[in-house]
């Protein structure tokens, strides 16, 4: 899923479904039959590439939202625009910018900023004024046991981020026939709140297994170097290495240990998508576990194979950049009768499918895909004509 994309499946839920069922209207900033919204958002400094990433998603979420006929309240219809400053990814200038925005602006709604350090800053803010706030990227447990009335958040906390790793660990130690207590674990977490929500996560598991880790290093925020961690991570040969930090960490902990030759049976690390780590470094991220936001009450009871990526040539990610030799092995293996393929209706989506298909027709193994269509929710006279399309090549009998 693209960065993007996550902010426009936040944006359009909580905007369209939960804040506006908040306050109404009649309550906020309108200049016509337009209603605004603010957000104080990171375009410069450390948060730059995940608060550009958040825009895009924003803005991809109103042009879709207004070109579906607007959010209908009351029986009228109203589309959206959003007044946005740059927080420059400092705390303090976010909750000033939050200042401005409600009073001066006059805005009645906030889409947050990236990251718990400037969400945390501007939530007493938006609470203390009823303003209601959707945010999708401050995943700190902080945030979540002040009793804020008027912050929804539509992701996961942090500590559930890397904590499956461990989970995943254990499990392949039992197939192996070794006792899960016997995994070596390394862990390097920035110096921030999300990080070291991460980090309880992943030490809540460690105690659960009877796990040790041999490596608990604090990382300096802004990260630029960790070849100190990673000289350890060498000499001690752990198990896995788990890592937290953001963009700019994520990339230069892959680069390092692209650099280094780290071979770590398992590295999971948070920020692996925005830091683009798969087109800038290739097959040396294969194995490489990145968490992402997924529904653990889901039907499906089978095995998952989470793809690096989709086929993009002139990007130069082809099919060994993404996992799909490690996917053919497991078809080649036996004991699969048919995969399941989740991918995004895309061009490029569109080309993975029609590739891994061709793939599991070569080892006889049948190849279905997910239906695409209208959303649980969603309300047919704002559908548009090719979303209508996929649901009616995806009908079934009742």
């Amino acid at each position: 899923m693209s960065i993007s994309t996550k902010f426009l499946r936040a944006f359009t839920f909580g905007i369209a479904a939960v804040g506006l069922a908040v306050a109404g209207p009649a309550n906020a900033k309108v200049e016509g039959d337009t209603i605004i919204l603010g957000s104080a958002i990171s375009f410069t400094g450390k948060y730059a590439t995940n608060g550009i990433h958040a825009k895009n998603g924003y803005n991809l979420g109103v042009k879709r939202v207004n070109e579906t006929g607007g959010v209908r309240v009351g029986g009228k219809s109203y589309k959206l625009k959003i007044i946005y400053y740059d927080d420059e990814s400092t705390p303090l200038r976010t909750a000033q910018l939050a200042e401005r925005l409600i009073k001066q602006d006059g805005v009645k709604y906030m889409l947050r900023p990236y990251s718990s350090a400037t969400t945390t800053a501007i939530a007493p803010i938006t609470e203390k004024y009823k303003i209601p706030m959707v945010e999708a990227e401050g995943a700190s447990r902080g945030l979540f046991n002040k009793g804020y009335k008027y912050l929804f958040c539509v992701i996961s906390t942090s500590e559930q981020y890397l904590a499956s790793s461990i989970a995943l660990a254990a499990e392949i130690a039992k197939k192996n026939g070794k006792s899960p207590s016997s995994v070596k674990v390394a862990m390097a977490f920035e110096n921030d709140p999300f990080s070291q929500d991460v980090r309880a996560g992943v030490m809540d598991d460690l105690k659960k297994y009877g796990m040790k880790a041999v490596i608990d290093d604090k990382l300096p925020r802004d990260l630029s170097d960790m070849a100190a961690t990673l000289t350890k991570v060498k000499a001690l040969k752990p198990d896995l290495l788990v890592i937290s930090g953001h963009s700019k960490g994520a990339a230069t902990a892959a680069r390092q240990i692209k650099e280094m030759k780290i071979k770590t049976p398992m590295i999971a690390m948070t920020h692996c998508e925005s830091a683009k780590v798969i087109k800038k470094f290739g097959a040396s991220t294969n194995g490489y576990l990145c968490p992402t936001q997924w529904a653990e009450t889901l039907s499906y009871k089978g095995q998952y194979f989470v793809l690096m990526g989709h086929l993009s040539p002139i990007d130069g990610v082809g099919p060994e950049e993404i996992g799909l030799t490690e996917l053919e092995g497991r078809l080649s293996a036996g004991g699969i009768n048919e995969v399941i393929l989740a991918t995004n209706p895309t061009v490029e989506g569109e080309a993975t499918a029609h590739y891994i298909a061709q793939l599991c027709a070569s080892h006889n193994v049948d190849a279905s895909r997910i239906a695409h269509g209208v959303p649980v929710g969603g309300e047919l006279e704002y559908i548009d004509g090719n979303t209508l399309t996929h649901a009616f090549s995806g009908r079934r009998k009742l």
